[in-house]
């Protein structure tokens, strides 16, 4: 403690007089409960120099005693940071007030962002001293090892998008919030290690990796900010498009004579509608409700993407979104000669050798060789988060025939939302060397899965499109599905159907092999099933190890006359599901006589290094 305080006033007169010296934290995430320590310190400094803000910790303590502010990632109500929007939806009118209502102190929001992206290989040669990067050299050997080098740039620039996006997304969402006293930005550069986080818009030399120019940045991340709240950002032609316009103005002085001004416009930058409001003047400090914008999208013919614009007259003062506009209704029947599977069997293979069109839409858990996927990319880095979805994203062709009638830029966008959500990323490891999914999942860098979530082949004499999107549930109230179902269905009906790659049947049978304890697999790909079970798969409660019950589990079969029972514990996360415990067991009933074999599927999907020993009696 003596270090600390004489550290305490070395920090206050070597830094005292500075003018950007206007607050200072005891630390960075030193624990959740009060800590007198801490709180002495924070007393210590007011009295000594009050000329800025004292807080004790930041991240997940507080306030304590004597703070005079707080900066938290969340609060008893809930999180205030990070995609946890009501619904999970992407829609841009809400905000975090209800949360802040018994907040007293001004709060900052704790390290907003951490998304990361992938490497950037060019990047090697910027290490000429004596660090050296071998990490990214590991990262890159690893994707020529999975015939993929020649999409690293992709990947970086694919998955960089939706870093931006989210970064938008969360700074507008704190902007949106009424008291909010500001947002602490974790940092706009990599950081190389901590399980290497990828996270910045300028490299760790702090280089700007060409995704945004500061302009543009400073669009939604500056002292003045429009703001557009709307409920979705998919609509119909059925709809009119409604949204609500405010200004976040923090600037030096007040704003007078203002004229806010909307637009919306094609993807070819014609102007679809305009409109001005009244002129105000903005006062400085807070968020100022504009008013409401409209527009009748039943003139809109065809599925496309829009982009909704606020300014103010005379300046520079500008902030964008896009929104899609879907038909209202779409064919998507499945014509006669398109066979429709929901798994890989013989009914299936039959099609193709028979030379028949195959339409394959899965269901999530259906095949072994899949990955849990997100619409969001990865938080921080895997290693330290080691159970969060592996994907970043997608990156595809806009202009391959299958999107033909599906608007979408080369990356995720936020119309890919539901779809990507609802999704599994299929593992195309067992491949040619050349082939490429038509949207391609972004694999994590140290793991360079080669992953598709729409992709085509010749097989036999047919042809397949095979489908990891959930494009079966709820069409009628999931318009991006719908349509994208509408889109591949024409493909498939026209002459464009040609895909380029051929896929064995060896390797059909690899990519689509059944996942254990799918209770609507085949059963006859298990020989002869008795006792088919998946442990814990219906079970609700998430991340928490509870007493084994029956009902957790599904059993896809469990013949007359077996059983079985367990003694131990039962998990379920994001990831997967499974029996749990240092030591359980369990006991299966079998009739008399009977000779069969056991298959036990051991799993260790957050990578602690676990190991098993089971013994049989």
């Amino acid at each position: 403690t003596k270090y600390l305080m004489e550290e305490t006033d070395r920090i206050l007169e070597t830094y005292g007089n500075h003018p950007s010296f206007c607050f200072l934290s005891m630390g960075n995430e030193l624990g959740v409960n009060r800590d007198p320590f801490l709180e002495s310190i924070v007393a210590y400094c007011k009295q000594k120099d009050s000329r800025r803000f004292y807080t004790s910790s930041t991240g997940i303590s507080g306030p304590n005693h004597g703070d005079e502010y707080i900066i938290r990632q969340s609060l008893d109500k809930g999180p205030i940071r990070g995609m946890g929007r009501p619904g999970g939806a992407p829609r841009t009118d809400f905000d975090y007030r209800v949360l802040l209502a018994d907040v007293n102190i001004p709060i900052v929001t704790h390290e907003v962002g951490q998304f990361q992206m992938y490497p950037d290989f060019a990047e090697i040669k910027k290490y000429t001293g004596h660090i050296k990067p071998l990490n990214f050299e590991v990262f890159r050997r690893s994707l020529i090892e999975h015939n993929m080098l020649a999409q690293a740039e992709d990947f970086r620039r694919a998955s960089g998008m939706l870093n931006l996006q989210m970064y938008k997304e969360e700074i507008e969402a704190i902007m949106r919030t009424p008291n909010f006293a500001g947002f602490q930005l974790l940092g706009i550069q990599d950081y190389p290690g901590h399980g290497v986080a990828l996270v910045g818009i300028l490299d760790p030399f702090w280089d700007s990796k060409g995704l945004i120019k500061p302009e543009e940045f400073q669009r939604f991340c500056g002292p003045t900010v429009p703001l557009l709240r709307m409920q979705k950002r998919e609509w119909t032609t059925a709809e009119t498009f409604t949204g609500g316009v405010e200004l976040f103005h923090y600037g030096q002085a007040e704003i007078k004579n203002a004229v806010p001004q909307w637009s919306i416009s094609d993807a070819e930058g014609k102007r679809l509608a305009t409109g001005k409001f009244n002129s105000m003047n903005v006062p400085a400090g807070g968020v100022a409700a504009i008013g409401n914008i409209s527009f009748d999208l039943s003139k809109i013919e065809a599925a496309q993407k829009l982009t909704v614009s606020i300014s103010v007259k005379g300046t520079d003062i500008v902030n964008s979104w896009n929104i899609w506009v879907y038909p209202a209704e779409v064919n998507i029947s499945i014509p006669k000669d398109i066979f429709v599977a929901d798994a890989w069997n013989s009914q299936t293979a039959d099609a193709l050798k028979q030379g028949k069109k195959v339409l394959m839409l899965a269901p999530k858990g259906r095949f072994a060789s899949c990955l849990p996927a997100s619409f969001f990319p990865i938080f921080w880095s895997l290693p330290l988060f080691p159970t969060q979805p592996t994907t970043m994203g997608i990156v595809c062709n806009p202009k391959h025939p299958v999107l033909a009638k599906f608007p979408t830029d080369f990356h995720s966008d936020w119309q890919w939302f539901d779809l990507l959500n609802s999704s599994e990323a299929i593992i195309l490891d067992e491949t040619p060397a050349d082939y490429r999914p038509i949207v391609q999942f972004i694999s994590e860098f140290s793991r360079n899965n080669k992953l598709g979530a729409v992709f085509e082949a010749k097989a036999g004499k047919g042809r397949i499109v095979v489908s990891s999107l959930d494009l079966r549930n709820n069409l009628k109230v999931r318009p991006v599905a719908r349509q994208l179902l509408h889109s591949i269905i024409a493909y498939m009906e026209s002459k464009d159907f040609q895909p380029s790659s051929e896929l064995s049947f060896d390797v059909l049978n690899k990519i689509f092999s059944p996942a254990i304890g799918d209770a609507d697999a085949n059963m006859a790909d298990f020989n002869d099933v008795v006792l088919n079970v998946s442990a814990s798969a219906n079970m609700t409660l998430m991340g928490a190890s509870v007493p084994w019950q029956s009902n957790f589990d599904r059993a896809a079969v469990k013949a007359e006359g077996f059983d079985y029972s367990v003694s131990g514990e039962a998990w379920h996360d994001i990831q997967g599901s499974s029996w749990h415990g240092v030591k359980f067991e369990v006991v299966i009933t079998c009739p008399k006589g009977f000779e069969g074999v056991l298959l036990v599927k051991f799993g260790d999907w957050d990578n602690q290094n676990r190991s098993t020993l089971v013994q049989f009696n």
